[in-house]
């Protein structure tokens, strides 16, 4: 991302200039941090950042900030916004918003054209029903491309008319305790007069105010009423914006379980994936399995034929019994038994299924099942 601000750093730069006399403070503390960077801003520029950042409440806007790095004949820095560049192109949400590439080739080709000597003093962008504060992604934005001590960062919320600008303090970002709007129409010959500190309209002031005081007695009674609908004013503003606001928390709540169902769906699906994984695996694993008893049966049953051409059935029958048994025994049967393979796993032919039918008095040679327990007889030696 390319934004120019080595050249906003060159102190050659500064221009040499007066606090703004036709000006506005807005904020608490006027003169609690002294050495805090003073911000002033035109107040038709104030107008348009709130216009274009109330043109879409879903999503959040912003752009950048622009004027001049000022000092005055005290040698106090401070800055005075006049200009904007509205930011295009960029990824927004109603809790989101990030400058892509193509954002900033934008606001440095207006910048290049329509600002030139303008500084860039900052950005600002939207909270839509979130109010004024920095999220942890702001500050990363603050952090890493607005990192000049005089840079700022302004928020609005265009929901309830919220706003704020955050400066560097100390090597951190604090909200300010407020800000001059310069240009004010109508009010301009009040602060001037207080900027300068003139006595003489001051008490002229305080005296108009004492000579009011009797008339102002006399309509008590009309203020108290006025008093009375402001208040139900507030409260029935107040109303409006807490419906807003669980509106806005419904939509919040309506992407979030979207994003839940979505991951959910993906779950099932590798779910879905894993299990039919694990079935190839215990195929492949039960096929395997098969194809070694198959190979032992084929073993035991050349076997078995070589020796009933020589001694016949009955005499192997006595004769293998003697080296592999010994006494009765238990058998339980397993998945692809058959009472003729058991007979050739046991006593090498399957002349011996009689046998074992016989001992476990079975009708059927194939009324076997899964689990059963067979008694192997023993042959007489």
């Amino acid at each position: 991302m390319k934004i120019e601000v080595s050249e906003n750093s060159n102190e050659s730069d500064l221009k040499q200039k007066d606090f703004p006399l036709d000006c506005e403070y807005y904020g608490e503390n006027e003169n609690v941090n002294e050495n805090d960077l003073k911000i002033f801003i035109y107040s038709e520029t104030l107008d348009k950042v709130d216009e274009y950042l109330s043109s879409d409440q879903n999503n959040e806007l912003g752009g950048v900030l622009l004027g001049d790095i000022c000092v005055n004949r005290d040698k106090k820095k401070f800055i005075y916004i006049d200009s904007l560049i509205n930011a295009k192109h960029t990824n927004s949400s109603l809790s989101r918003l990030t400058f892509t590439h193509e954002t900033w080739d934008y606001i440095n080709e207006v910048r290049e054209k329509e600002f030139p000597d303008k500084k860039i003093l900052g950005w600002f962008h939207s909270h839509p029903g979130h109010t004024v504060f920095l999220s942890s992604f702001d500050i990363f934005i603050h952090e890493n491309f607005f990192n000049m001590d005089y840079m700022v960062a302004y928020v609005f919320d265009p929901t309830i008319k919220e706003r704020g600008f955050f400066i560097w303090r100390d090597g951190k970002i604090v909200r300010a305790e407020g800000y001059y709007v310069s240009g004010t129409s109508g009010k301009d010959e009040f602060n001037v007069r207080i900027s300068l500190n003139q006595d003489e309209d001051l008490l002229k002031i305080i005296d108009s105010g004492n000579t009011d005081k009797k008339k102002n007695t006399g309509n008590f009674k009309n203020l108290t009423t006025i008093s009375f609908l402001v208040l139900t004013l507030c409260i029935l503003l107040l109303m409006i914006y807490n419906i807003y606001d669980i509106n806005q928390k419904s939509i919040l709540e309506e992407e979030y379980l979207k994003d839940l169902n979505e991951i959910k769906a993906e779950n099932i699906k590798l779910t879905e994936r894993l299990n039919n994984l694990m079935m190839e695996i215990e195929l492949k694993r039960s096929d395997t399995t098969k194809n070694s008893e198959m190979t032992n049966d084929l073993s035991l049953t050349s076997n078995v034929n070589a020796g009933d051409n020589n001694k016949g059935n009955t005499e192997k029958i006595s004769e293998d019994s003697r080296k592999n048994n010994s006494s009765n025994r238990k058998y339980v049967v397993k998945a692809g038994d058959t009472l003729e393979k058991i007979a050739l796993k046991f006593y090498n032919t399957e002349s011996a299924t009689n046998l074992i039918m016989k001992q476990n008095n079975i009708k059927n040679q194939n009324d076997i099942r899964l689990g059963q327990e067979l008694e192997l007889p023993e042959l007489n030696q």
